[in-house]
């Protein structure tokens, strides 16, 4: 549904328990998978990484409003 740009059923209310659960879950995972990506990383390029994230983050979310 992402790739096709569904996204209505975020906007509806109340919010279908499924929906609401699988976000939940995704949030809850965010954890785990940060530290596994960043094990091992020295506190340099974690600092990098960190920096060029919030750059490319930025980036889409200008891109994002231009193409609206």
């Amino acid at each position: 549904m992402w790739s096709q740009g569904i996204v209505d059923f975020f906007l509806q209310r109340p919010i279908d328990p499924d929906y609401r659960d699988y976000c939940i879950r995704d949030v809850l995972d965010l954890h785990e998978v940060y530290a596994n990506m960043t094990k091992g990383m020295e506190k340099k390029e974690l600092e990098l990484a960190k920096l060029v994230s919030a750059h490319y983050v930025s980036i889409g979310y200008v891109i994002s409003i231009i193409f609206q």
